[in-house]
């Protein structure tokens, strides 16, 4: 498996974006320059600011500085936070023997200080407490959490003890405030030209998409108005719709109708965007077989691979540039784990690439959960077909269709008849809403994550899907409540749900028999049936369970409040005036239902008002 972090390994093919960079910041008369690193959360944005940075540093004259404004929002002003990581790292460059550079250096960072001391004196004592709470939301230990705290205070006395030194002294005292957002930038500007060595500083700004959007706009405010100079650059990386959401929300249209400011204000910022694409379905497929090549080889096998893979991407960008052929060239033999991988890298990376819409982070996430759902059935010596398990798990991420098309397999052996019905649908493009089929299968094929699921390779029909279920219940525990049922259980909700009302009552009367511990689920399962189908004989199973155990009337009156007035059959009313007299949730529910609007119930229910009385 693989450790979801960012990383400098290239196994995205992302060096083209990374020349893009590369060419935008390498040319003085571009200079300064805000680039915008756009893209999905998972798209490799992180890895690619980290392979910018790595090649930049390999460069004379560049000063690469990472800040993650996300890290710091909890303790200091993020502002000052991130020019005085600019300062550090430009403080490497100035020579120990120029006073003049090394003055101007000396005055920016006390300024610096200054905008820190404020929110640190004033949360002196607060500091520790905040630090051990932000420790305890990070995963830090409380002890750290609550050094990191006093560690900003300690930080800040120094300086203003430096500071207090320095004025005594014979240097000119510095000022209090500044005496405008120019004079720091001038003075910035001054540093930066006269270090001749540095042909750039480049600071690489990332997690701006996680952060609070006073936040977003403190660090857009720091580069516009404070270290914006010659020889700058930025690169932003982010997610283009959280951060233009951001802008809106802290700047709001002033008048109804008025425009959004979020569009235009990233655009003032930002002069280069590089957008981070989606992969297609052949970069999906090379990915993961990297992936599998990474688990299985050595570092000086895997440099082999990734420089065939590379080699093969200048051949042809959107052509399969790692497979067992390709591998097999490179290497001559193949081990058989890693054989296998490719075999399982070629059946799903079609599926993948649609159903998680070629995104890099729920790609590994997806491959991490499906290898390790492959491994428990092995123990098990249960045979999973990867490239089925690979598609019922892309259904996962729409949960109703998963719980009911798992509902379905339940019913009937693990093969329903739903799923053919619907996969022979969608493969001659009809549609199902004038047929004569049941209305959750209507409701169910027609959401349109199910629609082009369905289009996924391979067809399910026909094949048993139990054991395929019985690897997902950690996702079907808190939306399915079959999904907890003992076999017995399982058996005698089948009864419930018979048509014979004969063979439904002595059911009832076995159910109405359990014990609470065995009750309780059975009866929420029931309902959940009930629920989903108004029509069916759960209904009339819980109406009689009900009847025969009136503690359950709470349960069964919320869940047929939740029915849509259209669902509720129009024999219901009365039936329930009969069975539930006098009841305070048959009153409520009545209410409600006599203010639906929906005609038909209204009127069901004026006749079972009067039937009743």
């Amino acid at each position: 498996m693989w450790a979801d972090n960012e990383t400098t390994v290239d196994l995205l093919g992302f060096d083209y974006l990374v020349d893009s960079l590369e060419v935008v910041l390498t040319q003085p008369r571009l200079l300064p320059v805000t680039i915008g690193v756009l893209g999905d959360w998972g798209s490799g944005k992180t890895s690619l600011l980290k392979m910018a940075g790595a090649r930049l540093g390999l460069s004379d004259g560049y000063v690469v500085v990472p800040f993650s404004p996300w890290r710091y929002e909890a303790y200091e002003d993020v502002k000052a936070a991130l020019m005085d990581a600019v300062l550090g790292e430009v403080a490497k460059l100035v020579p120990p023997t120029d006073a003049e550079q090394n003055g101007l250096l000396r005055r920016l960072r006390l300024k610096v200080a200054r905008i820190m001391a404020g929110p640190a004196a004033a949360g002196r004592v607060l500091a520790p407490a905040v630090g051990t709470l932000a420790a305890a939301h990070m995963g830090m230990s409380l002890e750290l959490g609550a050094a990191a705290g006093s560690a900003v205070v300690a930080g800040v006395d120094a300086i203003a003890s430096e500071e207090s030194a320095s004025d005594s002294g014979s240097q000119p005292k510095v000022p209090t405030v500044f005496e405008s957002v120019s004079d720091f930038r001038d003075e910035f500007e001054t540093l930066v030209r006269g270090l001749d060595a540095v042909k750039a500083v480049v600071v690489l700004i990332d997690d701006l998409d996680r952060c609070l959007d006073d936040t977003v706009i403190d660090v857009f405010e720091a580069i516009r108005l404070f270290l914006q100079a010659s020889k700058t650059a930025f690169v932003i990386a982010a997610n283009r719709e959280i951060v233009q959401a951001a802008v809106e929300r802290r700047y709001p249209a002033a008048r109804e109708g008025d425009a959004a400011l979020g569009k235009d204000y990233l655009e003032k910022i930002v002069q280069v965007e590089v957008t981070v694409p989606p992969l297609a379905a052949a970069e999906a497929e090379t990915y993961l077989n990297l992936l599998f090549a990474d688990l299985r080889l050595d570092d000086a096998d895997m440099g082999r691979i990734r420089d065939a893979a590379t080699e093969q991407r200048r051949r042809g960008q959107f052509a399969v540039a790692m497979n067992y052929g390709i591998a097999k060239d490179v290497l001559g033999t193949i081990g058989p784990d890693l054989q296998a991988d490719f075999t399982i890298a070629n059946r799903i990376a079609p599926t993948l690439s649609r159903g998680l819409r070629g995104n890099p982070r729920q790609l590994k996430r997806f491959l991490n959960t499906l290898l390790l759902r492959l491994e428990t059935a092995k123990r098990r010596s249960v045979q999973l077909d990867a490239a089925i398990l690979a598609k019922l798990m892309v259904l996962e991420r729409a949960e109703t269709a998963f719980q009911q098309l798992f509902l379905w397999q339940v019913d009937q052996d693990g093969t329903p008849e739903e799923l053919r019905i619907a996969e022979e649908a969608a493969k001659k493009g009809t549609d199902l809403a004038a047929a004569e089929v049941s209305q959750d299968l209507k409701s169910w094929y027609s959401s349109p994550a199910v629609r082009s699921w369905l289009d996924l390779e391979p067809p399910l029909t026909g094949v048993p899907l139990g054991e395929y279920f019985f690897f997902s219940r950690d996702r079907l525990s808190p939306a399915a409540p079959e999904a907890r049922l003992s076999a017995d259980l399982q058996s005698l909700l089948s009864r419930l749900l018979l048509p014979t009302p004969a063979q439904r009552r002595t059911a009832v009367d076995a159910a109405a028999k359990l014990s609470p511990e065995e009750f309780t689920p059975l009866f929420s399962a029931l309902l959940d049936r009930a629920g989903r189908n108004p029509e069916s004989s759960a209904l009339s199973s819980a109406m009689e369970l009900t009847a025969k155990a009136p503690t359950n009337w709470p349960a069964l009156g919320a869940m047929l409040g939740r029915i849509p007035p259209k669902d509720v059959p129009t024999p219901l009313p009365l039936q329930l005036a009969v069975v539930g007299k006098d009841r305070p949730e048959i009153a409520t529910l009545f209410e409600q239902w006599a203010k639906s609007g929906h005609t038909a119930l209204v009127k069901a229910v004026a006749e079972a008002r009067k039937g009743s009385g």
